[in-house]
């Protein structure tokens, strides 16, 4: 709960408030988990060059999320903190998918946006 995203102002100084309540969709946290384990052997197999890629692959924690609730000008369909690139560099990241946002939005076919292990 708080300020965040205040570098969408000119000035760097408003910010949007953001608060939210959801529970850990374990199964599918588990899911990104191994995908996230097999991007060592994944990421090379990806459709562009290796100097399009950070020169080292730093694995980040991955939740899926179901929002019970959400208040702020929009609910996005996941969360990568920090936004400090330094920060993702040397202490690590967290990317939070909230899993219902997507079928919320609505998604063609949310269960084809699934992937299963």
């Amino acid at each position: 709960m708080g300020w965040i995203e205040k570098y969408v102002d000119p000035e760097n100084v408003r910010a949007y408030w953001e608060g939210f309540v959801t529970i850990v969709d374990k199964e599918q946290s588990r899911k990104f988990g191994d995908l996230v384990k097999a991007s060592e052997v994944l990421i090379p197999r990806l459709p562009w060059p290796r100097n399009m890629e950070k020169d080292k692959f730093l694995a980040p924690d991955f939740t899926s999320l179901e929002v019970i609730t959400f208040a702020s000008k929009a609910c996005p369909a996941g969360i990568n903190i920090p936004n400090y690139d330094d920060v993702r560099e040397t202490e690590g990241f967290k990317n939070v998918v909230l899993n219902n946002s997507m079928n919320a939005k609505g998604a063609p076919n949310p269960a084809k946006m699934q992937f299963a292990t």
